[in-house]
């Protein structure tokens, strides 16, 4: 089995919110989500439909459709609440967030390097918005940030919301593709377990179709030197490295020093793993041609009060023509938020679970955490555990498979 890395060069942004302050960037992640729907018209994917795995419901086509006008008439009215707290707030006159999809001209925040005059990189398109009981993570190009984030971040910073932050460094996106298999959870981790070796932060979050690392941009060249150091080569043709040996004759990963440490540093800061078992999700992708529908969809999810909103949802774009989707596992939810299993991909059948670390009283740059609870985790299940990652800037969440969930507790039950 062969691993193949590709580094999108487009530095991104990462934004931490706690979820009783996400009202005040939903018109933000709104109008980062109607901007995509441009990329997506020119990148669409002519194949109409595949032939896929789905367990399609018998009333898939009794769900709700909700059409762009009424999506666009919510966009609006989220745009004049943010306008108004604007307006409102110590009596300022504070210019209101366009609603329109076109670029924006804005102040540059200290908190970011000047760009102007960059044009819009080509993979610009990058974008990840997760949704955990306790907080909102949002990745995406500073580009994108500063034309949508800049306004409400400044008014907290302004507000002394301790609760809100932009990560001061910014990262790169390594999306890590395989050639399959049914252990490429413990593939990932013996990738990036040099990484972490060598003091390098991660973030981790797994998509429907490939797995994506997060590396702090200025660290780029050493990641690089690693990765060649443990038999990869460049490709120029894919613009990706690419592992030169079988992995396939490696020894199975065994618990490394540096995870171990991970469990002593947990058990010192009373940090405990909680399994959410009422919070059962599916990670499941667009369907070929229906990228704009699910955006819709989503726009109208974020457009919702806060408690209507479900305890975990991540969209994830890493390319044009792939969007992934963290849903409820209940049928009924995902057909409230408009969610047709003839508009997704994957099996409802396959049912995860989240494990949450609050990892906020750690320093931003703590290493192998999330990969040593995962470590953990496959080897006590043989080896051949398949996991999800859903890393968020002030939590760590492992996905596992419903069925493994006695696993799970009696692992924990040891740390």
């Amino acid at each position: 089995m062969s691993i193949q890395v590709h580094f999108n060069d487009i530095n991104l942004s990462v934004i931490s919110i706690s979820r009783p302050k996400l009202w005040i960037f939903a018109n933000s992640i709104v109008q980062l989500l109607y901007d995509s729907i441009g990329d997506e018209e020119q990148h669409r994917d002519s194949s109409g439909s595949s032939e896929d795995n789905t367990d399609r419901d018998d009333d898939d086509d009794d769900d709700e459709d909700v059409d762009e006008d009424e999506t666009t008439s919510g966009i609006k009215d989220i745009g004049v609440h943010f306008a108004k707290l604007s307006t409102d707030f110590n009596g300022s006159s504070r210019k209101p967030v366009d609603n329109s999809s076109k670029p924006q001209s804005h102040p540059h925040s200290a908190k970011f390097p000047s760009i102007e005059g960059q044009e819009e990189a080509p993979e610009d398109y990058f974008f990840h918005v997760a949704l955990t009981p306790t907080e909102c993570t949002i990745v995406c190009s500073t580009n994108l940030s500063l034309r949508f984030f800049d306004q409400p971040l400044k008014m907290c910073q302004e507000l002394d919301y301790t609760d809100v932050e932009i990560l001061p460094q910014q990262y790169l996106s390594l999306i890590v593709d395989s050639d399959g298999g049914y252990d490429r959870s413990s593939r990932i981790l013996e990738l990036t377990k040099p990484l972490s070796e060598n003091d390098i932060s991660l973030l981790y979050i797994s998509s429907h179709f490939n797995d994506i690392v997060l590396i702090p941009s200025e660290l780029k060249e050493r990641v690089e030197r690693i990765l060649i150091s443990k038999h990869f080569v460049f490709s120029e043709s894919s613009n990706s490295f690419i592992s030169t040996y079988d992995m396939d004759k490696q020894e199975q990963p065994a618990l490394s020093e540096l995870h171990k440490k991970t469990f002593e540093l947990l058990a010192r800061e009373d940090i405990h793993p909680q399994i959410h078992e009422k919070n059962k999700v599916l990670l499941t992708g667009a369907r070929p041609g229906e990228i704009k529908y699910c955006i819709l969809k989503t726009i109208k999810l974020i457009s919702l009060a806060s408690t209507l909103q479900p305890s975990y949802f991540a969209i994830t774009r890493t390319f044009s023509n792939e969007l992934s989707l963290i849903l409820p596992k209940s049928h009924k939810l995902r057909s409230k938020y408009g969610y047709k299993s003839t508009s997704t991909i994957g099996s409802s059948q396959d049912v995860l679970v989240p494990i949450a670390m609050d990892l906020s009283k750690l320093p931003l740059n703590c290493t192998g955490v999330v990969a040593g609870l995962a470590n953990k985790l496959i080897i006590t299940g043989g080896n051949v555990l398949e996991i999800g990652y859903l890393s968020m800037a002030k939590s760590g969440i492992i996905l596992i498979p419903n069925e493994d969930l006695d696993l799970a507790r009696n692992t924990l039950s040891e740390l």
